[in-house]
């Protein structure tokens, strides 16, 4: 592998661009998880796969979850229920409903994405 990444500068730039990436990714998930409550960080995960135009769909405002409810509330570092009771928060602030386990409508994008940004826990 070494020898074919010595002869092909254009796979040189191709696996450091992917180096790169995942830093910044894991860079933002240890933010999230060290600086957001659960119901932020369930924004920022939210937020996060709408840009994904797989699980996206900007027409009907929907997004596919692509893991189950358990599967998310590991990635969000938390317990299941922790998890679901941010979703009714989100619900109840109107920025989502849930059409089914998987199929999220998102109802105020700005808002949501301004939750994402709150860099302070808060405990309500």
């Amino acid at each position: 592998m070494l020898g074919l990444m010595l002869a092909e500068p254009k796979l040189q730039l191709a696996v450091f661009n992917k180096v790169v990436h995942d830093c910044l990714q894991a860079q933002s998930l240890i933010m999230v998880l060290g600086q957001q409550n659960t119901h932020q960080r369930l924004a920022s995960c939210l937020v996060n796969l709408l840009r994904v135009p797989q699980f996206f769909d900007e027409q009907s405002a929907r997004l596919r979850l692509p893991v189950n409810r358990f599967d998310l509330a590991d990635y969000l570092g938390v317990a299941s229920r922790s998890a679901e009771r941010a979703f009714a928060r989100l619900e109840e602030q109107g920025l989502v409903r849930r059409v089914t386990p998987r199929i999220i409508e998102i109802l105020d994008m700005d808002r949501l994405k301004s939750l994402q940004l709150e860099q302070r826990r808060s405990h309500h």
